[in-house]
């Protein structure tokens, strides 16, 4: 083969790869990352996987399209985050301590010490959370996890190197006395530029709860204050599914430097479909699988990744 048809060949190989990465980049709409460079990992970035809606009482089977906790399981393990988000719905169906014994430890027991959860819905089918609290009281949680539910408290702030979570217990404004709404206070230093808000009911969402006005404002103040404390992050589960809202404010306006809302109700109990497609939504999958995010000192990226470990969401972004 001589010189000329070599040099074609390898032109035809450019063309096309470079045609292909562009189709994949529109199919998986990443023209939504606002900067192309990712600062390099170091000591002082962490790993974390966000995840809610995870593991189906004890006794019910796994099928193609529900129960597929230990599988989600497994796509942690592979990821091997520094930390673990949970958004709620930790334990269907009514989050019983029997169950969550006897079915959410055998998942994920061990993600405990390195695990920041907030109640859901499900968790309050048995009077007062009182699940809940009891598991994460008789097992080995974060310290300030621990340290709040020890005050009977399901609010806290934490932590996280150069980061404050904020995780909010949203039952407590869908139903007035439901729960105390106190913050504990257990971050150590303020001094972060960056935040994370997390709770269970989603302020803006396109899948089953769309409609549901008194879902909305009820929890409206809660997006209100992580638009006011300008939060990078809004983390919720409830809705089965993955959508990535663009940054936005509580009057659905964009906003730069609004926060960016991620819906992860994707760890295994089942999954919705789009119901009623939100002005501002950016991505919405009905896939299982996790979000992952690599937290810098003033910046963020993040990537969804489904079971098949493929990778359908994924972007940079500047803390504000």
């Amino acid at each position: 083969m001589n010189k000329k048809i070599l040099a074609f060949s390898a032109l035809i190989f450019l063309v096309t790869a470079v045609f292909f990465v562009v189709v994949n980049m529109n199919k998986h709409q990443v023209e939504s990352i606002r900067y192309a460079a990712l600062p390099e990992r170091s000591s002082e970035s962490l790993k974390l996987v966000a995840i809610g809606d995870s593991v189906c009482k004890t006794g019910s089977k796994t099928a193609k399209d529900k129960c597929r906790a230990l599988d989600v399981k497994k796509l942690v393990d592979s990821i091997s985050p520094d930390y673990l988000l949970f958004a709620g719905d930790l334990q269907y169906q009514n989050g019983n301590i029997k169950d969550f014994n006897n079915s959410f430890k055998n998942v994920w027991g061990d993600y405990e010490s390195k695990m920041y959860p907030t109640p859901g819905n499900h968790e309050y089918k048995t009077k007062d959370a009182e699940g809940y609290k009891e598991y994460i009281s008789n097992n080995k949680f974060p310290k300030v996890v621990q340290e709040a539910t020890s005050k009977k408290l399901t609010s806290y702030t934490a932590s996280l190197n150069n980061w404050t979570l904020s995780s909010v217990d949203s039952n407590c404004y869908l139903e007035e006395g439901r729960c105390n709404k106190k913050l504990y206070d257990g971050a150590q230093d303020r001094g972060g530029l960056c935040s994370i808000y997390m709770w269970h009911h989603p302020y803006y969402t396109s899948g089953n709860y769309s409609n549901d006005s008194k879902m909305k404002s009820s929890i409206k103040s809660l997006y209100e204050d992580a638009n006011i404390n300008k939060a990078e992050i809004i983390i919720n589960g409830h809705e089965h599914l993955y959508e990535r809202f663009a940054n936005q404010n509580v009057d659905g306006q964009l906003k730069t430097n609004g926060p960016a809302q991620f819906i992860v109700g994707t760890g295994g109990v089942g999954l919705y479909e789009e119901k009623s497609k939100d002005l501002n939504s950016q991505k919405l999958l009905s896939e299982f699988g996790v979000l992952v995010l690599d937290l810098f000192d003033s910046s963020y990226s993040w990537y969804f990744v489904n079971l098949e470990n493929n990778v359908l969401d994924t972007g940079v972004s500047p803390c504000s």
